[in-house]
């Protein structure tokens, strides 16, 4: 279980962490940091904006998950982004590493996952892709999920997913 905290001071940030809390969320410091960075960078804010609040912009983040049996073990991110797709790998999380802005020739490995931005289209392309085994004639080591209650759905054989929609919907 993955628990989310909210504190309204900064002292409450430390003893929330230390009671058990995963993540802590403070309204007032993301505030401060979204009006500096209002000030410091509006046209990019302006964009995360419009990607918020546009009825006309489907843009979705996805965090997919790569078994150690899907056949995008040892592919390329070029292989994701060819012309016919219109996902962007923003990052990759491997172990305790974030890869940020990774190339077109970084390797996708067995338990990355990818954070990837798209319409919700391709994305569930790509996640359907992710599950997809190697052929039985290259298959390695069975599927392993990944150890998070979310992702119970893996034990069937079925992608599980976890979005978060920049788009109203």
């Amino acid at each position: 279980m993955h628990i989310v905290a909210r504190a309204e001071r900064q002292e409450t940030i430390d003893k929330l962490l230390r009671a058990g809390a995963d993540r802590v969320v403070a309204p007032a410091k993301l505030a401060g940091h979204r009006m500096a960075s209002a000030i410091l960078k509006p046209a990019s804010v302006q964009l995360v904006d419009t990607l918020f609040a546009s009825h006309n912009i489907e843009v979705q983040i996805e965090e997919i998950h790569i078994p150690e049996d899907s056949v995008l073990v040892n592919t390329t991110l070029q292989s994701i982004n060819r012309d016919d797709s219109n996902v962007i790998i923003v990052s990759i999380i491997r172990g305790r590493d974030i890869i940020v802005s990774p190339r077109a020739h970084t390797q996708i490995r067995a338990g990355d996952i990818l954070i990837a931005m798209g319409s919700r289209q391709d994305l569930e392309k790509l996640e359907k892709t992710s599950w997809l085994p190697v052929p039985a004639s290259k298959a390695v080591a069975p599927r392993t999920c990944p150890p998070d209650p979310r992702y119970k759905a893996c034990l069937q054989g079925q992608p599980s997913r976890t979005r978060a929609s920049l788009s109203k919907q």
